[in-house]
């Protein structure tokens, strides 16, 4: 082979070296992680489903180049929110130690998770497929991964640039995001009397919900209720009331439920309810329960959280022991002649 050959080929193969490598997905692989101080877990998917993108930047610190870019990809960080609006960054070492991680975010003033080789860095880095540092890669939140590579990345500005196209605007860490409406659905109710003055209600559980509230008609009768059900007191013997439920989220509150009604007790039913007394054990139970009562004969009822009846059985004896292993597992409400005790199977 003649030298002129020889030192074309040499100058294919540095030519070839200096190529920026990019990921070789085009779809993105979950992977959770801790960041190198072991005190936030990064879900990829988790962040990707609530709307934001993600920037990896993939680096290691003896890496020259990594060097180089990372006070900007911290100037991006910033400049475009620090993970509060429409992209969330992170960088991803596939061979730095937690304390190396660690020097290496106090030195650059790194906000955003870093994650090191001893959290998974390099598994990641594999999956990846990266080749050469830094890489930076970024990833639409339906988690196809929308650039190979941002490069070269001279000034933040590049950065920015390079993701405006995909609708990501520059904000101010101050700024808080605007959170999206999220209006949950309307909850079934139902309303049971327990007494001459008092009503249970109940309703399920209804997704995107922090609390709830009560109406009986256009009235307010309790605001920011934690649970699913809420008794109330107060009310006239021997008459009929109607309740409705909205669920509550973060930001919106639902249609009312449809009206539950029912009718209180009489007084002349009162004293007979209050000689119902009833024990039941075990309380939680998983495939049968006892029950105590001071009554010979008593109708037993255990309801939902929808106010279903899903069993109905009438014991003649006053210990009798019931079949509750064909029942979900689930918060229930007994009631024996009346009288109302909560049940929980587990």
């Amino acid at each position: 082979m003649t030298m002129k050959k020889i030192i074309s080929l040499l100058f294919a193969i540095v030519l070839s070296l200096n190529v920026k490598a990019q990921a070789t997905l085009t779809e993105a692989v979950d992977f959770t992680a801790v960041d190198c101080y072991g005190q936030d877990t990064i879900h990829l998917f988790e962040i990707l489903d609530r709307g934001q993108y993600v920037l990896i930047d993939f680096y290691f610190y003896s890496c020259s180049p990594c060097f180089d870019a990372c006070p900007h990809v911290v100037e991006a960080y910033e400049a475009l929110g620090c993970n509060k609006h429409d992209v969330f960054f992170m960088e991803i070492s596939p061979s730095d130690s937690d304390e190396i991680c660690q020097w290496w975010v106090e030195k650059f003033g790194v906000e955003y998770p870093t994650i090191s080789r001893e959290a998974g860095g390099d598994k990641i880095d594999d999956t990846y497929g990266i080749k050469q540092y830094p890489t930076l890669v970024l990833i639409a939140p339906d988690r196809s991964i929308v650039l190979q590579d941002i490069y070269p990345v001279e000034t933040a500005q590049d950065i920015v640039d390079a993701l405006a196209p995909f609708g990501i605007e520059e904000h101010s860490c101050d700024e808080e995001p605007e959170l999206p409406v999220v209006t949950p659905e309307k909850p079934e109710a139902t309303v049971i009397a327990t007494s001459d003055t008092s009503m249970l209600v109940v309703w399920n559980a209804v997704e995107n919900a922090v609390t709830y509230n009560l109406y009986q008609g256009t009235e307010l009768v309790a605001d920011s209720i934690d649970d699913i059900q809420y008794t109330v007191t107060g009310l006239t013997a021997n008459t009929e009331y109607c309740f409705s439920v909205t669920a509550v989220s973060t930001t919106a509150e639902s249609e009312k439920s449809d009206e539950a009604c029912d009718k209180t007790f009489s007084g002349e039913n009162v004293e007979e309810l209050l000689l119902n007394n009833f024990k039941i054990y075990p309380n939680p139970a998983s495939s049968e329960i006892n029950i105590i009562s001071e009554m010979k004969e008593a109708d037993v009822k255990i309801y939902d959280m929808t106010g279903r009846c899903v069993k109905n059985v009438r014991i003649y004896d006053d210990n009798t022991r019931i079949n509750i292993s064909d029942i979900e597992k689930g918060l229930y409400l007994i009631n024996i002649n009346g009288s109302f005790e909560k049940l929980i199977i587990e």
